[in-house]
């Protein structure tokens, strides 16, 4: 049975050939390797400028769980401190806004494609 493509799906149909030297081929298998990605997907992004990253630790996703674990409790106790009346909220809303730059900037940092 063939899979279905979904609408998004770009289908490759243009081959290319083109001539390296060794020690060009070998970075390139080095970059492709270091983000988890084939050599074929690598120069794609490569043409379209899209900054290839190194795969991310496998604890990543375990790490952005955590993240957002810790911004669950910090909402939770802001909620609790200003129910009580004894909280500045802009002090506090200051602190979730850098916990959620920081889930982004590590998002960034360790998805392939994603950034600059």
């Amino acid at each position: 049975m063939r899979k279905r493509r979904s609408k998004k799906e770009k289908v490759f149909t243009v081959p290319i050939q083109f001539y390296v030297t060794p020690k060009q081929k070998e970075k390139l298998d080095r970059t492709a390797e270091k983000a988890g990605i084939t050599l074929s997907e690598c120069l794609r992004r490569m043409i379209d400028k899209l900054k290839i990253s190194e795969k991310p630790p496998i604890e990543f996703p375990k790490m952005i769980v955590e993240l957002r674990r810790i911004g669950t409790n910090l909402n939770q106790i802001a909620r609790a401190l200003n129910a009580n009346g004894h909280f500045i909220p802009e002090d506090f809303s200051s602190v979730i806004d850098r916990l959620n730059e920081t889930e982004d900037k590590l998002y960034k940092a360790f998805t392939p494609g994603k950034g600059e």
